[in-house]
C-alpha cells in the first residue's frame, strides 16, 4: 500500500513498469495516472531507478551554451573539483562545472562541445552515472537559466523533468546523507507535482475543491516529495497558478 502520487489516497495500484525495476510510484486511478503520463513516461520502468531524466534536447543544449558563462552568486569556498561528483556549486558557471565533471571534465571540455554533443553526454557514462551525469547536466541548465534571468518562454520550452531536477539540486545540498531511496521518491513525486500543476494551468476555471487539479490539492502536493523531511524543513516556492510555471523553490532550513 502508498499513496496515490496524485492524490494522496491510500491504494494498492502502482505503476507495473516502475514496480519491475524496484521503485514504487501509486495511483488510485487509471485517470490519476493518464493526469501524469505526459510528464511520467520520461522516466517509467528502466529509467526510473535511479531517476534518468532524458538527454537534454538540441534546444535545450543551446540554451544551456547561451548561459554557461554565467555565476550561480556568490562564490563558494570549494571548487568544482573538490566538492565531490555532479555536484552544483554556488558562484561558478555551467562551463566551470561541466568542465571539471567525471570522465568529461578537462579545461575548455563544455566549449569544445557541439550543441549535438551535449545531447549524448550520458553514453560517456555506464550503470547509475548514466542518470547521475543526466540529472546533473539538467541541474547546470537550470542554475544557469536562473543566474541568466531567462524569460518565461525559454523555461516553458523546457522537458518537465526540469522540476525534479530542482528538487535534486537542493536535497542533495541541504540533506546530502539522504538515502537514495528517498531521494528517488521525492524526484518523482515532484515530477508528477509539475505534471498536475500543468493540466491546473490549463483549465478555464477553477476545479471543484476536491478535484486532483483544485489549488489545495495543488498545495498539499507541493510538501510531498518531502515526506518524513517535512518535519525538519520547507519547501518554499513562487508559483504562477495561471501559467502552472515554477517561479522560485527553495529549502529552509538546511539539513546538518
Amino acid at each position: 500500500m502508498g499513496e496515490c502520487c496524485v492524490c494522496g489516497k491510500e491504494t494498492a495500484q502502482r505503476c507495473g513498469p516502475c514496480g519491475q525495476a524496484g521503485f514504487e510510484l501509486f495511483f488510485c486511478s487509471t485517470a490519476h495516472q493518464r493526469l501524469v503520463w505526459p510528464a511520467h513516461k520520461q522516466v517509467c520502468g528502466p529509467r526510473s531507478n535511479p531517476f534518468f531524466p532524458p538527454d537534454l534536447s538540441l534546444e535545450e543544449a543551446a540554451l544551456l551554451r547561451k548561459y554557461a558563462h554565467i555565476s550561480f552568486g556568490t562564490r563558494d569556498a570549494r571548487s568544482p573539483l573538490e566538492s565531490g561528483e555532479f555536484q552544483i556549486l554556488a558562484g561558478y558557471t555551467a562551463a566551470e562545472h561541466f568542465d571539471h565533471a567525471p570522465l568529461i571534465g578537462r579545461d575548455g571540455a563544455f566549449d569544445a562541445m557541439s550543441d549535438a554533443q551535449l545531447t549524448r553526454v550520458a553514453d560517456v557514462f555506464d550503470g547509475q552515472n548514466r542518470a547521475h551525469a543526466n540529472v546533473f547536466l539538467r541541474g547546470l541548465l537550470n542554475r544557469a537559466m536562473m543566474a541568466g534571468n531567462a524569460p518565461r518562454s525559454e523555461w516553458l520550452t523546457l522537458n518537465p523533468t526540469f522540476y525534479p531536477v530542482q528538487i535534486d539540486t537542493l536535497l542533495r545540498g541541504s540533506a546530502p546523507l539522504l538515502p537514495a531511496d528517498v531521494l528517488n521518491s521525492a524526484l518523482h513525486q515532484s515530477l508528477a507535482l509539475i505534471a498536475v500543476a500543468k493540466a491546473r494551468a490549463a483549465q478555464p476555471s477553477e476545479p471543484p475543491h476536491s478535484d486532483a487539479l483544485s489549488r489545495s490539492n495543488l498545495c498539499s502536493l507541493f510538501g510531498r516529495p518531502l515526506g518524513d523531511l517535512g518535519e525538519k524543513l520547507d519547501l518554499l516556492v513562487k508559483f504562477n497558478w495561471v501559467t502552472g510555471q515554477v517561479l522560485r523553490l527553495e529549502l529552509q532550513p538546511p539539513l546538518q
